[in-house]
C-alpha cells in the first residue's frame, strides 16, 4: 500500500491529468483517507483547474475537519479570498500545532512549515506584524528557502517592487469591486 500511495503522489505531480481519475477511484475505495483529497487538489491545481481544486479542499475540510492539511488548505483559500475572520474558527483559535494536536509529540516539517506559513500570513494580513515576524523567524530557521517562507517574508517585509505590486493589486481589486457594484445596480434597474 505504501508504494501505491507514493506512486499516486508522484503521478499527481508528474501527470495530473492521468492522476485525477485514478485518485477519484481511490477516494471511492478509501473515502476516509484525507491525503487522497490533497493529491486530487494538487492535480487540479497543477492543471490550473482552481474551481475543482477549491471544491476538493472544501470537501476535505468538511469530511476531515481534524486533518491538518484540510485545515491549512481551507485557511489558505480564506486568506486568498480575504475572509480573514474565518481563520480563528478554522484553527479553534489555536496557533500552535501542539495546542491543536496535544497527543502528538512530533510533526513533519511539511506540516510545520505549511501551518506556520498560513498562520503567519493571517497575522500579517490582520496587522499583527509582531506575531507574524515570530512565525517568519521560525520559518527562516527551519526552511529559509521554502516558498511559504519567501511568501511570508514578502508580506511581512516587502521590498519596493513588492509594495508597488501590492498597491496595484489593491487598486485593481477596488476598481473591480466598484465595477461589479455598478453592473449589479444596472442589472437591478433593468429588471
Amino acid at each position: 500500500m505504501k508504494t501505491e500511495i507514493e506512486d499516486l503522489f508522484h503521478l499527481a505531480h508528474s501527470d495530473p491529468g492521468k492522476a485525477i481519475p485514478v485518485i477519484k477511484a481511490k477516494i471511492k475505495e478509501y473515502p476516509d483517507a484525507p491525503f487522497l483529497y490533497n493529491y486530487l487538489m494538487k492535480a487540479y491545481s497543477l492543471l490550473k483547474d482552481f474551481e475543482n481544486a477549491e471544491r476538493v479542499v472544501l470537501e476535505n475540510y468538511k469530511k476531515h475537519p481534524h486533518y491538518l492539511f484540510a485545515l491549512i488548505n481551507y485557511a489558505q483559500i480564506c486568506l486568498e479570498k480575504g475572509e480573514l475572520d474565518k481563520i480563528p474558527e478554522i484553527f479553534d483559535r489555536k496557533y500552535d500545532l501542539k495546542m491543536i494536536y496535544p497527543d502528538r509529540d512530533k510533526f513533519y516539517i511539511t506540516e510545520f512549515v505549511a501551518f506556520n506559513g498560513v498562520v503567519g500570513e493571517y497575522f500579517a494580513r490582520t496587522g499583527d506584524r509582531k506575531t507574524a515576524m515570530l512565525f517568519l523567524n521560525t520559518l527562516k530557521l527551519i526552511d529559509p528557502g521554502h516558498p511559504l517562507t519567501k511568501r511570508l517574508r514578502k508580506i511581512v517585509k516587502p521590498n519596493i517592487w513588492d509594495r508597488f505590486q501590492n498597491n496595484m493589486a489593491k487598486k485593481l481589486e477596488e476598481k473591480k469591486r466598484k465595477l461589479d457594484l455598478k453592473l449589479k445596480d444596472l442589472s437591478n434597474r433593468a429588471h
